[in-house]
């Protein structure tokens, strides 16, 4: 199961309905996905007396539980101040460190912009980190305009369908190989010897590079002129 943790209060929130669109990917893709609404099912602070031991029932035990329960997490949520939002923080501070580890977690944030998204972004990232998770190279950084038929639409997509594609491979591959003998070669791998000789020393032009430059050559600059030359 792949947890969907949604921290906006907003019905028709962007990051809602670009959760949802994730969701529908994995689903086609055959996974289960379960929706977390965080302002529904976990909307109040954590009792710190919880944390060492929740009580069976308890807000903290039961959001533990769904995490527990995960394969692989997306977290959505809207832009405040440049962050993510307070509904989110405080379901992730219900955690313990290894929350998510050996999991994969997509990133969806929506804000007035894009760089306010993507900073909300990168500041989940440390978190992912910090609970033991790894968060997928590609994050959906979006705004209320991505949603509108176009370019932009067409670009949030592509980015959906990467950022799908690469919690599913995770968890293929933590699912470990099949038992048993492969039955041939694996394409894209090298079977054998290498074909040809081994490469060795480069001599002459490199492409790419200035006529007559040899790789390791550290860059110096041209007195006069904005251009480094290599020596």
């Amino acid at each position: 199961m792949i947890l969907g943790m949604l921290g906006s209060a907003a019905k028709e929130s962007v990051s809602r309905e670009v959760l949802l669109r994730a969701g529908e990917r994995l689903e086609r893709a055959g996974a289960r996905f379960d929706l977390v609404d965080l302002a529904v099912e976990f909307p109040h602070p954590h009792a710190l007396e919880d944390y060492d031991d929740p009580p069976p029932g308890s807000q903290t035990a039961q959001v533990r539980a769904r995490v527990a329960g995960s394969v692989a997490v997306l977290l959505a949520t809207p832009v405040y101040h440049g962050s993510y939002s307070a509904l989110l923080k405080n379901a992730l501070d219900h955690l313990t460190g290894e929350a998510f580890a050996g999991r994969p977690v997509g990133l969806i944030a929506a804000g007035g912009g894009p760089r306010g998204a993507g900073s909300a972004c990168d500041q989940l990232r440390t978190v992912v980190r910090a609970l033991g998770g790894w968060s997928t190279p590609t994050q959906v950084a979006t705004t209320a305009a991505d949603l509108a038929p176009g370019e932009p639409l067409r670009f949030l997509e592509e980015r959906l369908d990467d950022l799908v594609a690469e919690l599913l491979a995770f968890v293929r591959t933590a699912a470990g190989p099949v038992p048993g003998p492969v039955p041939g070669p694996v394409p894209g791998l090298v079977h054998g010897p290498v074909p040809g000789p081994v490469p060795g020393p480069v001599h002459g032009p490199v492409p790419g590079l200035f006529p007559g430059a040899v790789p390791g050559s550290v860059p110096r600059p041209v007195a006069g002129g904005p251009f480094p030359v290599l020596s």
